[in-house]
């Protein structure tokens, strides 16, 4: 039997669907299709992420390491996670210059 392979964007995946972003919307950001984002986040062999790392932490506001360790244990070290509640269409990778907007607090 064929041994599963570690998913390394687990955070990346639970952050998204916790902010209740689709797929097509953090594609858009990285200027890649929805399906090249679905086989990123699902960890799909021979997909690249390397080059896609720095936009993602800007997009999530997390540090790097943390987009790659398991969600799990990015939840015991933050022990809780801001989810961000932003406009439809807005710039996700200008969100780090805005002004804060309104958080909410969920317990995970």
């Amino acid at each position: 039997m064929k041994k599963r392979q570690e998913n390394p964007l687990t955070t990346v995946r639970a952050l998204r669907i916790k902010r209740e972003w689709t797929q097509r919307r953090i594609a858009d950001e990285l200027e890649i299709s929805q399906a090249a984002y679905s086989w990123l986040e699902r960890g799909r062999p021979g997909v690249d992420i390397s080059k896609h790392l720095e936009a993602l932490s800007l997009i999530f506001e997390i540090e790097i390491d943390e987009i790659l360790m398991p969600y799990e244990q990015f939840v015991r070290e933050r022990r809780s996670v801001v989810v961000e509640q932003v406009e439809p269409g807005q710039d996700l990778t200008a969100m780090h210059k805005q002004e804060p907007v309104e958080q909410e607090l969920v317990q995970v």
